[in-house]
């Protein structure tokens, strides 16, 4: 699969990601468990975006004109750069996005017992029996301690509302 082909699937589950987490806005439970969701796919757009940038970079004229035919009468040069800059704003936003979740995560699980559950649970991709297992304890304690975990930073991201 070209790269091409992998950041424009990555870019459309990132949208339908992020439509969901706007749709659901108004429950802050909610949008923070799809922003945790969504902070893998982030993660990994992030890569491929930083891919593309070094693609356009080395493609020739030819290549960059026929991948963009409404830009062809524009200078190569500044094809390039208008690409670059585009891709450079995403991915300012997606870091942005990252580093807020990241702060929050670790300012909430800091001293927490079960603190690895968020990481393992939503960015890791294990069940509840999974985690259980690793720590010791019920997959019940872990359902419980994961909604409380998410609601605290429900409260961090969001404020006091989100309570």
């Amino acid at each position: 699969m070209a790269i091409k082909e992998v950041i424009e699937r990555t870019v459309e589950r990132t949208i339908l990601a992020l439509r969901e987490r706007d749709r659901v806005s108004s429950n802050p439970l909610k949008s923070t468990q799809n922003r945790l969701y969504a902070f893998p796919v982030l993660q990994e757009r992030g890569r491929l975006l930083r891919a593309h940038i070094e693609e356009i970079m080395t493609c020739n004229e030819y290549s960059l004109r026929r991948s963009r035919p409404w830009l062809k009468q524009m200078p190569h040069d500044e094809i390039r750069t208008a690409l670059i800059k585009d891709i450079d704003a995403d991915l300012a936003n997606d870091e942005l996005e990252l580093k807020m979740i990241d702060e929050a995560v670790r300012h909430i699980t800091a001293g927490e017992k079960h603190g690895d559950i968020i990481n393992l649970y939503y960015f890791e991709g294990k069940s509840d029996e999974e985690i259980a297992k690793l720590n010791g304890c019920h997959s019940a304690t872990i359902r419980k301690k994961r909604n409380a975990l998410v609601q605290a930073l429900a409260v961090f991201l969001y404020g006091v509302a989100a309570n």
